[in-house]
Formats: C-alpha cells, structure tokens, sequence
C-alpha cells in the first residue's frame, strides 16, 4: 500500500512516449537479434506472441509482441503507470543507435 504522503511522480502515457513511428500497428516485430542466437516464438489466441531467444546456456531474453494493439498493451500500460510514479523516465540521447533506451532515477 502505497504511503499517501508521498508525492507522486509525472506520469505519461505509453504513447506519449513512444515516436509516432513506432505506435502504429505492425504485423511482425522489428527483430534486431542476431541470427546465430535461438529463437522460439509461441502465439496466442489474441493476436500476442511471445519471442523467447537463448542468449547462452542458462540465458535468455523474452520479447513480449503485442503488434501495438492497444488492447494487448492494457497490462503493459498499467504497469508504466505504476513505475513512474517512483522513478523519473529519461531518454539517454534523442540520436541514440538505442532509441528504447531510457535512464532511470529513483524519485
């Protein structure tokens, strides 16, 4: 239970912080993992898939797909919401080759 004296961070949207570019729906992600690594990618009823890669024994990452159908992005955005109330989102560098990027500060 969060203490109510505590003040409250700004709190954006997922869109509002997303490049325009990149909120419209899109059929397939745009992969940028090497292809030597393994990839297992399972679907689900609602149009969501997941891409799980074998970084190395014991090691992986999962990427979550939603298409950027806001329906899909409903638990995503709620847990956005959550974290910037406790930590302050800022873009590292707008020319960044990682524009996903984002420093993060505890408020």
């Amino acid at each position: 239970m969060r203490d109510p004296n505590i003040l409250i961070g700004h709190v954006d949207p997922l869109l509002a912080l997303r490049d325009p570019q990149h909120s419209l729906p899109i059929t397939d992600p745009l992969d940028v993992m090497p292809s030597s690594l393994g990839k297992t990618i399972d679907s689900w009823d609602d149009g969501m898939r997941t891409l799980t890669y074998e970084i190395s024994e014991g090691v992986r990452a999962k990427h979550v797909f939603t298409g950027n159908q806001e329906i899909l992005q409903e638990g995503a955005t709620r847990l956005l919401h959550a974290v910037q109330e406790d930590v302050i989102l800022s873009r590292s560098d707008l020319h960044s080759m990682c524009p996903h990027c984002l420093l993060c500060t505890i408020v």
